[in-house]
């Protein structure tokens, strides 16, 4: 086993954690991305445990499209310029 594993690393990084917290309704976690930057960006985010999919959701945890498949430990998703994304993380 390393030394050292991430829970969780996000590139790039004008992309912030907002948040990271249980799902209300389920076993799942809530992941909040926010982008302050001017520019809409491509967020990476790698997964140090394993995951099965990530749905987007509104603040409420309502979910907002269809869920997307965890790639070898990754998710990318777009945030546009000044907003704030959520996922529902599924393991």
């Amino acid at each position: 086993m390393p030394a050292a594993v991430s829970l969780l690393e996000i590139e790039p990084r004008a992309s912030l954690l907002s948040a990271l917290k249980p799902a209300e309704h389920d076993d799942g976690a809530v992941l909040r991305l926010l982008n302050p930057s001017d520019c809409m960006l491509e967020a990476r985010i790698r997964l140090g445990l394993p995951g099965r999919s990530a749905t987007p959701v509104r603040l409420d945890e309502t979910p907002i499209g269809e869920p997307r498949a965890v790639e070898s430990g990754e998710i990318r998703l777009e945030v546009p310029a000044r907003a704030l994304r959520s996922l529902h993380l599924r393991p």
